[in-house]
């Protein structure tokens, strides 16, 4: 009884029968006389279909399996289509396999040939065997570009299958609102719920129906592709192995085959120049052979007359090649495609390009950083980063749809202003004068402003914001407003006097697509941008600032979540009656919350303002509909009257300018809280545009990342929209500079997750703010109306708290909030040595406890610092070798060094044995004990192969067939084979088994690998999958005793079976700490030396300049033994020297709660530092997730 031994991840051994193995089903003496004696012998199958049951109406077992069609595309089928659609896609991979290895074997075999043939003692024999030989190799070379053909069909097979899993969720979505409406409709028939879910439903299917015939579609096309390019290289090989069939027997009339009589002398061979005539023929029709993609039918093919068929009128071809031609009976059809020349010297070289050749796109410029969107977020970041010395050295290109010319020389006159103006914080400002942009905008047209009034429209209720005297970061200044086009133009020309960065403007992207694998460089994982007239740019990062709408975003499949406001926000430029009511020195903005929106005016230089107004679209259509007096009107009403008089001017067509003199004599309001009188406003600057939020779920992609609008939009009500945006430039510049200073590709997601888990969290908490504030203040009624009252004067009334705000709003950089409070002290050296040391004493452990905490010692800062941490972290190398390695880690906390450990023993994947299928064992070991055994032996292998071709292997599902999971992608197959018997040669006195028999002992040696698909390629020569140390015992056998075994190996990880760890042992132990605090000499300094280990404690000899010291201790001790520390690290828990009373008082120990030795031995498959820094990854990575959860935690508590 046949058993196999499943090893499972719990180490529960579970043993399951073994199903047989049915052979395959020889040929019907009824199929084969059908097949090939009957008259219909032309037919390829009787039944015109390979399918259970289609054509053949005379079965005698009737079968309900459903044929592959459209409509099983549909309903409860699609699980098993996309395993059958999975089988296929497998299946072609192992024909790619076989032809693979079948052109190696004709390599081999046309290499046996030549050596054969070079051996023997006949000139004919060796130069025809060689010239066979060479042409045996290129029909082994044309088995090897079959299976890069074949392996493209199969990639178009698998865009069906990626087609397929996008359509899924819509057909679960379908199904999830059909059965709750069920469920509802037995639970609750008159619900109300099941309107909406009905409505929803419909709407699903619209959905679902969309996908459905896309797929259709998709699927259509793609399979016609796959199996055309599939056809086509059939015949390809078909052809060109004809053509070297009909060489390779002209090679072969060549030999003169004649009987010999004994005595005779060998023939003098003369056909050397006529057999290497007819390799260059053979290549020169190789040369010009092309492939016919005409559709015209069999016999124009075999003809030679079809569509797209034969070769140029105008090819050159001599005499003898059309000599050659008739002699082998090919028509011109056969000189098509050129291909290299088919030299032994150029064999391998061949192979390389036909693996290339049906790759055909236009190289693509390769730039470092592209940028999409010439705004000031797309252009302040390329500025940034060229303004650096450590990024300057990148390739930079910017992609933008607009004419930049325009923008360069933008001017315009001084009382003249765009209606699109931003408010720009001075950090925002500090960053463009740091990256030298700031000198370049024309400042006369920019605006500091140094105060701002926000109030109530409903209850007036009021905050004003100003500086108190001495607490300004940056002067007064609160913001400065500028115009966008300014700003614009100002980052242009920084960009053109930084020079390096090719801009490609006036050009719309056309399409974003995933590279493909070249000869120099592998893209299938680089964004590339096309554009007009075929130009493509290869992004090792790909930039999206190309706003709301992005298509970087797009691309990279980041969803962005959001609401509309149903709201218009109103801008103009207007003309104030004053230069303000402060004059220049002291500049206003004004706010007011109106139930419909916030009003803001801003100001600009001398008697100019911007008006932003958000409103409903009604309202939004008659302001801009108005003549000027009646907008003015309107506006100048929006800041004084109350929100029941300003909603009935707006239900008029006009009179609005007498209608609000008349209301503001019955108006009370204080001049001086209100802007100056708006006396006109400028001719066509009054516009409005639709106010949404949306925000990415993610900032990030592989070699992507997203930047202001594209990444977030807001409501203007807080102006941050701008420099939010920056806020984004800025901290992904930091990122790069990163990146690029530590070596990294810095478009991995891992490069760019710091950006991601610093702007994300900032930008939802004020995006989240801003929303409640514009839905607090839409409230026209109610007890919120008081509440917000009360909360917008209390913090007016309290100083601190406003300017706390204030500072969040101005703040130059992030590390001023985080910078050590006033008035606390430092501790001495002394002190934090003295924490930082735990106490070995004779009896007990002290200070073993971390109190590195906030407030733990009083008037003390101990918040983190990153550049504190920077100063003090050094990892220092003891030793390292291949599989085992000592370090130090100083400067961390044990924490952070008890994860490290952790994550080396346990989240490393690694490839161990998995499943034992036992076939026979008769030896004394049981099946559980050998495959425990088994699973315990640690394997290497190429290491490229096992970190990027392998993958992890998944345990089919109930309805999964047993492989359905099972690839050359995450499986290794390995198979033991090993039978003892007597060794008939042994001596007869010998008494060792390994003498007395064959394969007494079985080694780890005796494994052996069985490449399947690919893996051939990763893991050949010696990148071979093989054990660590073929000498690990595995059984002991006698005469008679068998093992056969099969075993497959998967990659896993160390917290599943420690049979995956990729370390034997990895431990830390703290640093020694022995302070000698009096002299230890003579006698007692030896034997002081033998409480430790050896070469701990060195004995030296007494200076005279120490004997003469006063204070040493060694006066008059001069050439006497002193103990002295030597290496404190080789030092184990040395307490043997408290236990002698003449070193009582004499000698400190300690170990140092900050410096971690570590202690790293590999199991094999990593190098052992390789796996400390894998390690370092991994924490990375999961610092990376965990950092945006506990800023969000604290935000929101």
């Amino acid at each position: 009884m046949d058993f196999f031994f499943r090893n499972s991840s719990k180490g529960v051994a579970e043993l399951e029968r073994k199903l047989p193995r049915s052979p395959l089903a020889p040929l019907s003496p009824q199929r084969r006389s059908n097949s090939w004696n009957s008259p219909d012998s032309t037919y390829m199958n009787r039944s015109l279909s390979i399918r259970t049951g289609k054509g053949n109406s005379s079965s005698s077992s009737p079968t309900h399996r459903k044929g592959f069609s459209f409509a099983s595309l549909r309903g409860s089928i699609q699980p098993e289509l996309s395993r059958r659609l999975y089988r296929l896609i497998k299946s072609t991979n192992n024909l790619i396999s076989a032809h693979e290895t079948a052109g190696k074997e004709r390599d081999t075999i046309a290499r046996e040939l030549s050596e054969w043939g070079e051996q023997a003692q006949d000139d004919a024999v060796s130069d025809i065997s060689d010239k066979v030989g060479v042409i045996l190799s290129e029909l082994g070379a044309q088995e090897d570009s079959y299976a890069h053909n074949l392996d493209d069909a199969r990639g178009i097979l698998k865009v069906i299958r990626n087609t397929e899993k996008s359509v899924q969720p819509s057909r679960d979505n379908k199904g999830k609102i059909a059965d709750e409406i069920q469920k509802l409709k037995l639970k609750e028939p008159q619900s109300t719920k099941l309107v909406v879910l009905e409505q929803e439903l419909v709407r699903a299917e619209a959905e679902n129906l969309v996908a459905e015939a896309q797929l259709s579609n998709i699927t259509r096309k793609k399979l016609k592709e796959a199996y055309d390019a599939e056809f086509i290289a059939v015949i390809e090989r078909a052809e060109k192995q004809i053509i070297l069939a009909k060489h390779g027997q002209r090679l072969l009339s060549l030999l003169d085959d004649s009987p010999m009589t004994p005595g005779d002398a060998y023939r003098v061979y003369e056909n050397g120049p006529a057999a290497r005539q007819v390799l260059n023929d053979a290549e020169d029709d190789l040369k010009s052979w092309e492939t016919n993609r005409g559709h015209g039918s069999v016999e124009n093919e075999v003809t030679g007359h079809g569509t797209g068929g034969g070769i140029s009128h105008g090819a050159p071809h001599d005499d003898a090649s059309k000599a050659n031609m008739e002699a082998l009976k090919l028509t011109s059809r056969h000189l098509r495609r050129p291909t290299p020349g088919i030299c032994r010297s150029c064999n391998r070289k061949l192979k390389q390009q036909l693996a290339r050749s049906y790759t055909s796109t236009s190289q693509p410029d390769i730039y470092d950083v592209v940028c999409v969107g010439g705004g000031p977020a797309g252009l302040s970041l390329l500025a940034a980063l060229k303004a650096n010395p450590t990024t300057a050295g990148l390739r930079l290109a910017l992609v933008e749809a607009q004419d930049l010319s325009k923008l360069r020389s933008w001017a315009l006159p001084l009382d003249r202003f765009s209606n699109r103006c931003s408010s720009l914080t001075p950090s925002s400002a500090n960053f463009l004068n740091k990256i030298g942009a700031w000198s370049h905008i024309q400042r006369d047209r920019v605006q500091p402003y140094h105060e701002m009034q926000v109030w109530d429209g409903v209850s007036d209720a009021r905050i004003e914001f100003d500086w108190a005297p001495g607490s300004a970061p940056n002067g007064k200044t609160i913001a400065y407003m500028i115009e966008n086009l300014n700003l614009t133009s100002g980052l242009l020309k920084r960009i053109d006097e930084l020079s390096g960065i090719a801009i490609f403007d006036s050009a719309r992207v056309e399409n974003i697509t995933l590279g493909e694998e070249t000869e120099e460089l592998d893209f299938r994982e680089w964004p590339i941008v096309h554009l007009g007239e075929g130009k493509q740019l290869a992004a090792r990062l790909l930039v999206g600032a190309d706003g709301a709408n992005s298509p970087v975003r797009t691309f990279a499949g980041i969803d962005s979540k959001g609401w509309d406001y149903g709201r218009h926000g109103v801008v103009a430029t207007l003309e104030l009656d004053g230069n303000g009511w402060a004059g220049d020195e002291t500049k206003i903005a004004y706010q007011r919350f109106l139930p419909t929106g916030p009003i803001a005016m801003l100001p600009m230089p001398g008697n100019y303002s911007t008006l932003v107004w958000s409103t409903t679209p009604a309202n939004a259509a008659l302001l801009k509909s108005l003549p000027a007096k009646d907008f003015i009107a309107l506006v100048n009403a929006a800041f004084r009257l109350s929100p029941v008089d300003l909603q009935f001017m707006h239900t008029m067509s006009s009179g609005h300018e007498d209608e609000l003199s008349w209301r503001l004599q019955h108006t009370r309001f204080e001049p001086q809280a209100v802007p100056q009188k708006v006396i006109g406003v400028q001719e066509g600057t009054v516009a409005s545009f639709p106010l949404k939020m949306r925000h990415a779920d993610t900032y990030i992609g592989e070699r992507v990342a997203l930047v202001g609008d594209a990444a977030h939009t807001t409501h203007p009500l807080a102006g941050q929209g701008l420099n939010q945006g920056q806020g984004d430039v800025e901290s992904l510049a930091k990122t790069i500079d990163y990146a690029v200073s530590h070596g990294q590709d810095i478009g991995t997601r891992m490069s760019l997750e710091s950006y991601n888990s610093e702007r994300y969290v900032a930008n939802h908490v004020l995006l989240g703010v801003i929303d409640k504030l514009h839905k607090l203040y839409s409230v026209e009624s109610g007890p919120l109306i008081p509440l917000r009252s009360w909360g917008l004067s209390a913090v007016n009334a309290m100083g601190p708290l406003k300017g706390f705000f204030m500072q969040q709003a101005a703040v130059t950089a992030v590390e001023n909030i985080m910078a050590p409070s006033s008035g606390r002290r430092a501790p001495s050296a002394a002190e934090l040595e003295q924490r930082n040391t735990i106490g070995i004493n004779k009896e007990t452990v002290t200070n073993t406890v971390s109190d590195a905490y906030p407030d733990n010692y009083a008037n003390e800062e101990h918040a983190w610092d990153k550049e504190d941490f920077r100063r003090t972290f050094k990892i220092q190398f003891h030793q390292n070798d291949q599989f085992e390695a000592q370090f130090s880690l100083i400067g961390i906390d044990a924490s952070v060094a008890n994860a490290f450990r952790r994550i080396m023993i346990a989240e490393i994947p690694s490839l161990a044995i998995e499943t034992v299928f036992v076939n026979n064992n008769t030896s004394v070991i049981q099946d559980e004990v050998l495959a425990h055994r088994l699973g315990l032996i640690p394997f290497t292998g190429g290491k490229k192969g096992l970190r990027e071709f392998m993958g992890f292997w998944r345990k089919p599902g109930p309805e999964e067939d047993a492989y359905a999971t099972t690839f050359d992608t995450n499986t290794v197959s390995l198979k033991l084979a090993a039978k003892c018997t007597r060794n008939k040669d042994a001596p007869k006195d010998a008494t060792d088994p390994k003498v007395l028999y064959n394969n007494a002992h079985v080694y780890a040696r005796d494994i052996v690998f069985e490449p399947l698909g690919g893996q051939a390629k990763w893991f050949s020569g010696e990148d071979t999958i093989r054990p660590v140390n073929p000498d690990i015992l595995i059984a002991k056998m006698r005469p008679g005793q068998e093992i056969d075994i099969e075993m497959h190996m998967h990659k896993g990880f160390g917290w599943d079976h420690s049979k995956y760890s990729p370390v034997a042992t990895a431990s830390y132990r703290l640093m020694p700490k022995i302070t000698i605090l009096r002299p230890v000499l003579g006698a007692d300094a030896e034997k002081f030396a033998n409480c430790f280990i050896p070469g701990v404690i060195g004995l030296e000899k007494v200076t005279r300049q120490e004997a003469k010291t006063k204070g040493s201790g060694y006066e008059g001790h001069e050439g006497e033994l002193k103990a002295v520390v030597k290496d404190p690290m080789r030092d184990t828990v040395s307490r043997e020297v408290h236990r002698h009373p003449e070193f009582e008082g004499k000698v400190k120990l300690g170990r140092r709660k900050d410096h971690f030795i570590f202690s790293v031995e590999s199991a094999g498959q990593w190098d052992s530092d390789e796996i400390f820094l894998e390690s370092v990854k991994t924490l990375k990575k999961k610092c990376g997730i965990l950092r945006p959860q506990v800023t969000n935690m604290v935000q929101t508590f």
